[in-house]
């Protein structure tokens, strides 16, 4: 099964949406059923070029089997923006997920951005690990379940190694305080 990462045209418009909504109806790995585009993902879909976002796809056999995005936060103080990934289910554990991962920080710092910031599920050791190898730290827990994570550019975690962190299978996580720095654990 081969797969390309490229970015998001007009032309796959449907083909994204089938693959997220395929993703969504796993009922285990979304906050929702069903794709519900929020206004950022409108302008992404719409405008492809637009330099505040980033949309990438992994694609096979000529559909998309998996995306990335990143929007930028309008409403937060400082450049921040949000990284969402998802990927059809016999597309996993194949290394697409660190790559689309990779891409979308190395986006990210070229466009000046302070901090990526995701929300992912606990208990998704896979995505988790992905995450924590592409530099993210769990910052807090976001309701029932579900843990925020956030990457800073690596001039700024040159101090601070993730794989010292040592996640235990994710069985205790740990939290990084944004504004001490200090370690607590889950």
């Amino acid at each position: 099964m081969k797969v390309i990462l490229r970015s998001y045209a007009l032309s796959d418009r449907t083909g994204l949406i089938r693959a997220i909504n395929a993703v969504c109806g796993e009922g285990l790995w979304m906050s929702t059923s069903r794709f519900e585009p929020t206004p950022a993902w409108e302008h992404a879909l719409a405008d492809p070029n637009c330099g505040c976002h980033l949309l990438l796809l992994a694609v096979g056999t000529n559909a998309p089997v998996g995306w990335c995005r990143v929007f930028r936060e309008p409403d937060v103080q400082g450049t921040v923006a949000s990284l969402g990934i998802g990927l059809l289910p016999i597309y996993r554990d194949r290394g697409i997920g660190t790559q689309m991962a990779q891409k979308a920080l190395a986006w990210a710092w070229s466009a000046d951005v302070e901090r990526v910031v995701l929300r992912t599920r606990r208990d998704n050791h896979r995505a988790v690990r992905v995450f924590s190898r592409c530099g993210f730290y769990v910052t807090d827990e976001a309701g029932e379940g579900w843990v925020e994570m956030a990457c800073d550019p690596p001039a700024l975690r040159a101090g601070r190694s993730n794989a010292s962190i040592g996640l235990e299978r994710v069985l205790r996580l740990p939290v990084v305080s944004v504004a001490d720095r200090e370690r607590t654990w889950l």
